[in-house]
């Protein structure tokens, strides 16, 4: 009897004996793994060359009487096989493959990649990014467009350049495909078909854990370098607030090996005291993320065709947070969806930048700053601080004799100007 061969396609993992006289070309096929404590169980289907299908059942590896019981069930079909034999061997063989872990490597000094990226600074690829916002803010729009923008490898703006993508799986447990595609061909439709093909759809309502292996399957089949997940919460399953959840979901994430677009929604009560949101749940939300970022409908800038989005890039493992921007999507009278840049709203920005434009303007007090910023005053005054500790603002009050005076804050460069 010649040799197995184990192959791993997808999530499932294929025993296969080479045609002779006593196997007839076996092939096993081991999906659906799971391991808890003492056991390692799987759906086994089990066909050959010469009888086709000969047997299928749920089975722990490990066991001698599971083993036994399905190399009975085979032998009933197809008796001239050594069951015992080969079903202990192709279990054994996925058992270790299962367990073993990934080798370790030397780590190495690597020069900074700008390649790294699906959008420079904003989304990793081969990592999870979570673009989060209030509801209809426009995030599933926008994470369709940025698959869109990939294939067809237009950006949608100067800041909003998306790097090339192949094939982009949208996973949904909020809309249907219906809507999506009447996205789409509003998307589309303006600029440039994209190939068949190459966005698929999928629509769940189980835990996205519960879905893992067949997800893995697609992404393997069709050469899946994008993954939409849309939304977090449904798809963390029962009681999607809670750490466990969260560490569960966005662990089972890295499976995928393609880059994953996550949409999410906000915390209720999640606003700190720069008026920034933060994803709903627990905060492993955020941490195992790779980036997240804020997406925010600018009212003032958008209309009954216009819909205009600040982003903000609220955390980034892997370098510097990006600067704000905005996209914005116009609608014509028959649904055609154009996308271009647009001004981020003020608050998008972060705090000194919002105080260094106050004071172009006008030297001001810390209250003053507080009042046109939105911002908290002792979050000013941190901010004023830090920035006089590095020479960018000058507190004027410093030159002014007599005590109660308000303290005038004003630019250094203003300042040297003034002298």
């Amino acid at each position: 009897m010649n040799g197995p061969e184990l192959r791993q396609i997808g999530s499932s993992v294929f025993v296969i004996y080479a045609a002779s006289e006593s196997c007839s070309g076996i092939t096993f096929e081991f999906s659906r793994l799971k391991e808890s404590s003492d056991t390692l169980t799987a759906e086994v289907s089990i066909t050959s060359l010469g009888a086709g299908e000969i047997a299928w059942s749920r089975v722990n590896l490990t066991s001698t009487q599971g083993r036994n019981a399905l190399a009975k069930e085979a032998k009933e079909t197809s008796p001239e096989a050594p069951w015992p034999q080969v079903v202990s061997e192709a279990c054994r063989m996925v058992a270790r493959h299962w367990r073993r872990a990934e080798p370790a490597g030397e780590l190495e000094p690597a020069e900074p990649n700008g390649a790294r990226y699906l959008v420079d600074g904003y989304i990793p690829l081969g990592e999870t990014t979570i673009l989060y916002a209030d509801g209809g803010s426009g995030k599933s729009l926008l994470a369709l467009a940025i698959a869109v923008s990939g294939i067809q490898g237009h950006p949608l703006s100067q800041r909003w350049a998306v790097g090339p993508v192949q094939r982009c799986l949208y996973l949904d447990w909020e809309s249907d495909k219906q809507t999506h595609a009447e996205r789409l061909w509003g998307l589309t439709t303006a600029r440039e078909q994209i190939p068949k093909g190459t966005i698929l759809h999928r629509r769940l309502w189980r835990p996205f854990t519960d879905h893992l292996d067949s997800i893995r399957d697609d992404c393997d089949r069709h050469g899946i370098d994008l993954v939409a997940i849309d939304s977090l919460a449904p798809a963390s399953g029962p009681e999607p607030e809670s750490g466990d959840a969260a560490v569960r979901t966005l662990t089972a994430l890295r499976a995928l090996t393609a880059t994953r677009l996550v949409t999410a929604h906000v915390s209720k009560n999640g606003s700190d005291a720069n008026g920034r949101t933060r994803v709903y749940g627990s905060v492993f939300n955020t941490n195992l993320a790779r980036s997240t970022v804020e997406a925010k409908l600018n009212e003032i800038d958008s209309g009954p065709h216009r819909l205009s989005i600040g982003l903000r890039h609220d955390k980034h493992n892997l370098g510097p947070r990006a600067a704000p921007s905005a996209l914005a999507f116009e609608w014509d009278e028959v649904g055609r969806i154009t996308v271009g840049g647009a001004e981020p709203e003020g608050t998008m920005r972060n705090v000194p930048d919002q105080i260094r434009d106050a004071l172009r303007r006008e030297p001001l007090t810390a209250q003053d700053l507080a009042d046109l910023t939105g911002r908290a005053p002792n979050l000013i005054r941190a901010r004023l601080g830090d920035m006089k500790r590095a020479h960018e603002v000058i507190r004027l009050t410093d030159y002014q004799t007599g005590r109660g005076n308000k303290n005038l804050w004003a630019l250094a460069d203003d300042k040297r100007t003034n002298e």
